[in-house]
C-alpha cells in the first residue's frame, strides 16, 4: 500500500475506508501532517521554556513575564511558526501547507503534562532535599 501511496502514477488509490485519493491529495495530505508535527513541538518547546524559568520554585510564585526577553523568545517562536505555516510560497520551499487554527491546541495536552511532571519534580526536590529526585533528575 505504501508504495501505491506515493506513486505518482496511481491518481485513483482507495484506502481501508472506502475513500479515493488522487495524488495530489495525498502529498497535500502529507504535507499537513508535516505542518501539525511542526506546530506541535512550537508548543511544546513553549512549555520547556516555562519549566526552565526556575530550576527548584514553581513557575506559579514566579511572574513569567516580568522576563522580557523570554516573553520576546516565546512571542518570537510563535511568529515565525505562523509565517512557516500561513505564508505563501512554504508548501514548495518546505512542504508545509495552511493548517487550520484549532491545530495548534491538538498538542496542548502533551504542554500540559510536561509541566505537571516538571512541577512534580520540583516539589519533590523542595520537600525531599538530597533524595533520589533531587540526585538524578536536578539538572
Amino acid at each position: 500500500f505504501r508504495s501505491a501511496w506515493e506513486s505518482k502514477g496511481v491518481n485513483e488509490l482507495e484506502d481501508s475506508y472506502g475513500s479515493e485519493w488522487t495524488y495530489y491529495q495525498r502529498l497535500r495530505q502529507e504535507w499537513y501532517c508535516y505542518t501539525g508535527f511542526f506546530v506541535s513541538i512550537v508548543v511544546c518547546q513553549m512549555a520547556d521554556t516555562f519549566i526552565r524559568k526556575t530550576r527548584r520554585n514553581t513557575i506559579f510564585n514566579r511572574n513569567f513575564f516580568r522576563n522580557k526577553v523570554i516573553f520576546l523568545g516565546v512571542l518570537s517562536q510563535v511568529v515565525i511558526a505562523c509565517f512557516l505555516c500561513y505564508c505563501p510560497g512554504m508548501d514548495e520551499a518546505l512542504h508545509f501547507t495552511n493548517i487550520r487554527v484549532q491545530y495548534w491546541f491538538v498538542s496542548i495536552h502533551y504542554a500540559i503534562i510536561i509541566l505537571a511532571y516538571d512541577e512534580i519534580r520540583k516539589y519533590l526536590i523542595r520537600k525531599f532535599p538530597g533524595c533520589w529526585v533531587d540526585r538524578e533528575l536536578y539538572y
